[in-house]
């Protein structure tokens, strides 16, 4: 590690694993593994509750490079309580997500961290995302609003955010809390909604994820799920505030519409208008 880069804040990149394929996983950690940015720690969360494969699998990693830490859960805690372990654990400044079956461009958290020290009242960025199918072929760009003002004008309507892309300040953490377990499969989008209510956050227009969709995604039951929990993490927030835009109810009343119709259907008509 060079002399400029252990000068510079420590990042903490926090990465679930579950039941990856072995391909997926290398790949994902190694693109963390070779970011410009170097000065990182890697957490990797063995939550598959079995014994020992997926953690020997890991544990290889750890051997290869110091930087690399693992958590191994003795059962299956699922993502959120996960990472809110993994968060405890971290010593960086900055916390970073990444997604074991996904990959980073190796510039991702030098620019993303360039944007957060520019601006020091940046609590949450992220970026676009090619999307990739289970061979890696890019078959799309996930596009997302980028200034602070247009996120939040949009929040309401659908996630701002792609989760995997994310980088905060821990000390936001601190602020509004970790990730809430009364949101299944929609815990990053409420934890999104607590900290742009009253802090900066932003985009970078530049897809810095390569962001993987596959059939393992989403199930009926974890669609109807996240789908439930984002309308219910929507109305807490729009009614908690006193002081919500009208902009905001709009927003709201569009996605209680939009509830019922599938994403792929919504991507289709998206993608026949353009």
């Amino acid at each position: 590690m060079g002399k400029g880069n252990k000068q510079k804040p420590l990042v903490s990149v926090v990465i679930p694993v579950y039941k990856e394929s072995n391909s997926y996983l290398k790949k994902s950690i190694e693109s963390i593994l070779n970011q410009t940015y170097r000065n990182l720690e890697i957490i990797l969360i063995d939550d598959s509750g079995e014994r020992g494969r997926v953690y020997n699998r890991l544990k290889s990693f750890s051997k290869k490079d110091k930087r690399v830490k693992l958590i191994k859960n003795k059962v299956n805690l699922g993502i959120t309580r996960g990472l809110n372990k993994a968060i405890g654990q971290a010593r960086g400044e900055f916390i970073a997500r990444m997604d074991a079956d996904d990959i980073s461009e190796k510039f991702r958290i030098e620019k993303l961290m360039n944007l957060m020290l520019k601006k020091k009242d940046l609590m949450l960025a992220g970026s676009e995302a090619v999307l990739i199918d289970e061979d890696g072929k890019r078959i799309g760009l996930r596009k997302r609003n980028c200034s602070h003002e247009d996120i939040r004008r949009k929040i309401f309507l659908n996630n701002q955010f792609i989760h995997p892309s994310v980088i905060l300040r821990k000390s936001i953490l601190k602020k509004v809390g970790n990730y809430s377990g009364d949101y299944p499969d929609a815990e990053d989008y409420e934890l999104f909604l607590r900290i742009a209510a009253t802090n900066l956050c932003e985009n970078i227009p530049e897809p810095l994820l390569r962001y993987r969709v596959h059939g393992n995604q989403i199930t009926s039951r974890k669609w109807l799920s996240s789908r439930t929990s984002s309308l219910k993490a929507r109305a807490k927030h729009l009614f908690k505030s006193k002081k919500y835009a009208l902009s905001d109810l709009v927003n709201f009343i569009l996605a209680l519409i939009i509830y019922p119709i599938h994403p792929k259907i919504i991507g289709g008509l998206k993608n026949a208008s353009n």
